[in-house]
C-alpha cells in the first residue's frame, strides 16, 4: 500500500520539517536540531582497545615456550527509539517533527511544572566489558619423529549491560521506574518522585553484569615418520557463569543464609533465624512486645523475636546468582598418509563436550533455566589430495552430529504466571557434505581456481520443553518437532571459480564468480508444533555474485608492500542473504535481509 521504495530504502532516519531548535546538528547528545537536519535512530558506537604482551623462551633445542597475556577493554552500544516513531506515508521515513513538537510542549505537573517530559526519545543499549587472560604453550620435541605440546588457557570476562538515555529529542527528561531499588513517589510534590526522572546518560530499562570464568588445560602429541603423520589432542576446561542484576530487588545474606531478591525500595524483611515474613512498601507494620505484625491488604501475619532488614542494611547486596560451573573436554585425532609425492589421504575424528552459552543458563530474573545441558559434537572427516605440475585438487568429506544445540536466542511464552523465558534443549543437528578446492595452471601467468561445497545440514530432532515459574513449578509445555528441517541462513550449496592473471611482475587481476543455493530461512522451533511439526522453512532464491580484485606486490623502504583493490558485487546483483521464517512458511511472510550492492575496497598490507 505504500509503494516500492527501492533496495536502498532505510527506514531508520528522517528529516525535520521546521520549527525545531537552533542548534547545529543531532550528533551525540544534542537535543534540539535545526530545520532540515537529518536524524538517524540507529547509531552504533564502540571503542575496544586490545593489548597483548608476548614472551618467547627457548631454553634448549628441544623446548620452546610461548606465553601471551592479553587485555581487552570495550565500551559502547547502539541506539533505538524508546517506542516506534511514526512514519511519513509518502516517503516511508521517520516523521520526527511530531516527536520534537510533542516533547517541546509536554508538562507533567507531577514531576515538573517548568520542564518538559519526553513522549518519545532515543535510548542506547550499552555493552561495556573488561576481558583478560593468559595462554601459555610448551612445545617439546621428544625425538626427530615425536613432538608434544602442553598448555594452559585461563581467562576472565565481565560484561556490563544496561540501557541509557541517549537523546531526549527536545524534552528535558523522561520517566523510568525499572530499578526496583529506587525510591518511588506516591503523590504530586513527593520528592521521591525525582528518582524516576532520568536525564541524558542515566541508566534505564535494565542494568546487569555477566561474569564468565574459564580455565583449561590442553595437550597434543604428533608423530611423523616416512609417509605417515598422526596426531592426538585433548583438552579439559571449567567454565563458570555468574549474573548480577542491579535493577532487581536486593539479596540479603544473614548469618550465611542467602535470601534472594528479598527487598526492594520500602520493603522490610523480618527474620528470627527460623522463619521470615516480608513487609512490602504498602504494608502496615505494628509491634506488641516481641511480636511483629505485618498487614498487607486484608492479610495479616506475625513473627516472634524478628530483626528487620532493608535494602540499606549491611546484609543487603545486589541480586547475585551462585557461580554455576560446567565441565567440558575434547578429544581429537587424525592421520595422514602420503601415497607418493603427488597423492595423499587423511582422516580425522573428534569429540567435543562444550559448556552451554550463558544466555541459556540464567534468565533476566537471575533464575536458572530448567534442563541445562552441555553441547556434544561428534565429527569425522576424510579426504584425498593430489598435486601435479599443472593442477592440484583437495577433496574433503565430513559428517558432524551436533547434539543439544540451542537456538541463538531465548524464547518467551505468556502463562498465567506472566511472561516466562525458557531454554530449548534437545535440539540435534546433522551436518554432512563434501568440499572440493582445486587450481589449474592454464599457462605460466594464468591460473584457474575453484571451490565446490555441497552440504546437507538438518535439524533431526524434536523436544518437549517444560516451562517453570520462579519457584520451579511447571506451568506450561512446548512440544515441538524439527526432524529433517534444514538449518537456516547457511547456503549449503556453493560453487565458485576465479581466474588469476599476472599482468606484469607483481601486478595481477582476479575476477571471481560464486553461486549460492540451498539457503533456507532461519526457523523458530517453537512454531513447529501441531500441524506444523517437521515443516520445512522457506527456501530463499539462489543467486550469483561477481567480484573483481586487482593487486600489486612490491618493495619499498626495505619492506614488503601488498596493495589490493576490489569491486564487490560488480553487477550490483539483488539477492537475499538471510531470512526469518514467517507464519505461512513462504516468501510473503518471511522477514528478509537483502545483500549488499556494489561496493569498493582498498587495502595496503605492510610486512617487515
Amino acid at each position: 500500500t505504500k509503494g516500492e521504495r527501492g533496495l536502498a530504502y532505510n527506514p531508520n532516519w528522517g528529516t525535520l520539517d521546521g520549527n525545531g531548535g537552533t542548534s547545529a546538528g543531532t550528533i551525540g547528545f544534542i537535543s534540539k536540531p535545526k530545520q532540515g537536519d537529518m536524524f538517524n535512530e540507529r547509531i552504533n558506537y564502540f571503542h575496544k582497545p586490545q593489548f597483548n604482551f608476548s614472551h618467547f623462551w627457548t631454553p634448549n633445542e628441544k623446548l620452546t615456550v610461548s606465553t601471551v597475556v592479553y587485555l581487552s577493554v570495550g565500551h559502547g552500544g547502539g541506539t533505538s527509539m524508546g517506542s516506534p516513531a511514526p512514519k511519513d506515508t509518502t516517503t516511508g521515513q521517520l516523521s520526527l517533527q511530531t516527536i520534537y513538537t510533542a516533547n517541546s510542549n509536554h508538562i507533567v505537573p507531577t514531576y515538573s511544572t517548568t520542564e518538559n517530559a519526553a513522549t518519545n526519545y532515543l535510548k542506547s543499549a550499552n555493552n561495556d566489558h573488561i576481558w583478560y587472560g593468559v595462554v601459555s604453550s610448551w612445545n617439546y620435541k621428544v625425538n626427530p619423529n615425536v613432538s608434544t605440546l602442553f598448555g594452559i588457557d585461563t581467562r576472565s570476562y565481565k560484561g556490563t549491560h544496561y540501557q541509557s538515555v541517549y537523546n531526549l529529542m527536545g524534552a528535558d527528561y523522561t520517566i523510568d521506574n525499572s530499578d526496583k531499588n529506587q525510591p518511588v513517589g506516591t503523590y504530586a510534590g513527593d520528592p521521591r518522585l525525582q528518582s524516576s526522572v532520568k536525564h541524558i546518560g542515566d541508566k534505564i530499562g535494565y542494568y546487569n553484569d555477566a561474569k564468565v570464568y574459564w580455565g583449561g588445560l590442553f595437550a597434543q602429541a604428533e608423530y611423523k615418520k616416512d609417509k605417515w603423520s598422526t596426531f592426538f589432542t585433548t583438552s579439559v576446561s571449567q567454565t563458570g557463569y555468574q549474573r548480577i542484576d542491579y535493577f532487581l530487588k536486593k539479596d540479603l545474606v544473614i548469618n550465611g543464609n542467602t535470601f534472594a531478591q528479598s527487598v526492594g525500595y520500602g520493603d522490610v524483611f523480618y527474620y528470627n533465624g527460623t522463619d521470615h515474613i516480608t513487609a512490602a512498601a504498602n504494608s502496615t507494620v505494628t509491634t506488641n512486645g516481641d511480636t511483629t505484625f505485618v498487614k498487607t491488604g486484608s492479610v495479616k501475619k506475625s513473627i516472634l523475636n524478628a530483626t528487620g532488614y532493608s535494602g540499606t542494611s549491611k546484609e543487603a547486596r545486589a541480586a547475585t546468582t551462585d557461580l554455576k560451573w560446567f565441565l567440558g573436554y575434547t578429544f581429537k585425532g587424525g592421520a595422514n598418509y602420503n601415497i607418493n609425492d603427488n597423492n595423499r589421504v587423511f582422516v580425522n575424528l573428534g569429540y567435543l563436550n562444550m559448556a552451554p552459552r550463558m544466555s541459556v543458563v540464567f534468565d533476566n530474573s537471575n533464575k536458572l533455566f530448567a534442563d541445562i545441558k552441555n553441547q556434544f559434537v561428534y565429527a569425522v572427516e576424510g579426504g584425498y589430495g593430489i598435486k601435479e605440475q599443472k593442477f592440484a585438487v583437495n577433496v574433503n568429506l565430513y559428517y558432524t552430529l551436533w547434539k543439544n544445540r540451542p537456538p541463538d536466542y531465548t524464547p518467551t511464552i505468556t502463562t498465567p504466571d506472566g511472561v516466562l523465558s525458557y531454554n530449548i534443549s534437545g535440539m540435534d543437528e546433522l551436518h554432512r557434505g563434501v568440499e572440493i578446492d582445486y587450481v589449474y595452471k592454464i599457462m605460466k601467468d594464468l591460473d584457474f581456481e575453484g571451490i565446490v561445497s555441497l552440504g546437507d545440514w538438518k535439524t533431526i530432532s524434536g523436544s518437549k520443553v517444560l516451562i517453570t515459574n520462579d519457584v520451579g513449578k511447571v506451568v506450561d509445555t512446548v512440544d515441538f518437532s524439527a526432524k529433517n528441517v534444514h538449518v537456516g541462513n547457511a547456503a549449503q550449496t556453493q560453487v565458485g571459480g576465479s581466474l588469476r592473471y599476472v599482468l606484469i611482475k607483481g601486478l595481477y587481476i582476479k575476477p571471481r564468480l560464486t553461486y549460492f543455493d540451498k539457503n533456507y530461512a532461519n526457523f523458530d522451533p517453537t512454531t513447529l508444533i501441531g500441524a506444523n511439526k517437521d515443516r520445512e522453512s522457506w527456501k530463499m532464491p539462489s543467486y550469483g555474485i561477481l567480484d573483481l580484485y586487482l593487486g600489486y606486490d612490491f618493495k619499498a623502504w626495505k619492506m614488503k608492500m601488498a596493495l589490493t583493490a576490489g569491486v564487490l558485487n560488480v553487477l550490483n546483483a539483488v539477492y537475499i542473504t538471510d531470512a526469518q521464517n514467517g507464519a505461512n512458511f513462504n516468501a510473503s511472510t518471511a522477514l528478509v535481509y537483502m545483500g549488499m550492492g556494489r561496493r569498493f575496497t582498498l587495502a595496503l598490507k605492510i610486512s617487515i
